[in-house]
């Protein structure tokens, strides 16, 4: 399931790549990671998380950036 997501993630990045804007057009930027932590934190028992945060941001002025980050978090156990 980990190795499928990480696939994912990085098939959309892929995609989402975009040719150079012209200059007088608003910059786009799309980023991601893949963060992976397993522990029992306290209970016993072992838990794994895999967190995949996508943030999508603009830059239509200068000195101006807007960014929205869409968090993914799976959980197993």
């Amino acid at each position: 399931m980990r190795y499928r997501c990480i696939a994912i993630s990085a098939a959309l990045l892929l995609a989402c790549v975009s040719p150079a804007a012209a200059e007088d057009e608003p910059l786009w930027s799309l980023s991601s990671s893949v963060n992976y932590s397993v522990g029992d934190y306290g209970t016993g028992k072992d838990t794994t998380f895999i967190y995949v945060p996508f943030t999508l941001g603009v830059k239509p002025i200068d000195g101006l950036t807007l960014s929205l980050t869409i968090p993914l978090r799976l959980s197993d156990g």
